[in-house]
């Protein structure tokens, strides 16, 4: 018996295409593939030649596979066809090399959790519904940021 099987097509009249929120992400965009919280998540993303994030960490583990420019992070330039394995509850930036970059994020769950460094800081502090309280917050905030509620 087969399992269901989730397919997304780029072409499809409704494919999400997003455009970052923010002056300094307006000319990144991504498209999210994504079937439900329990369920593996892609991003494909396309940031402009200099874009850097800023300081931030994800609750799910990541791998970050980069298909076209560049991506640096801190003294590694990854280049199309590397990749990093980013462990969950990890801060981490990164810049876009001179032609820009594009990557595809893949996360075992769904995960719209974004902290940034002092959100992070406070997350370690906190236990039990405090803790998830602060978690579905961000995440809240989040989808409200990025169009996705």
């Amino acid at each position: 018996m087969l399992k269901k099987m989730h397919f997304y097509d780029r072409e499809a009249p409704d494919v999400v295409a997003e455009t970052l929120a923010g002056s300094k992400t307006e000319s990144a965009g991504w498209m999210r593939h994504s079937f439900g919280a329990d369920a593996p998540q892609c991003h494909e993303v396309h940031m402009p030649p200099g874009f850097r994030t800023a300081i931030h960490a994800h609750l799910e583990d990541e791998i970050v596979y980069v298909v076209g420019g560049e991506l640096i992070m801190g003294q590694r330039t990854l280049g199309p066809g590397s990749s990093v394995y980013i462990p969950g509850n990890t801060l981490y930036s990164f810049i876009a090399g001179q032609n820009g970059v594009s990557f595809i994020n893949f996360r075992p769950r769904g995960d719209q959790t974004q902290f940034n460094r002092d959100e992070f800081a406070t997350l370690q502090t906190l236990q039990g519904a405090d803790r998830e309280a602060f978690i579905q917050a961000n995440a809240a905030a989040n989808r409200a940021r990025y169009g996705l509620d």
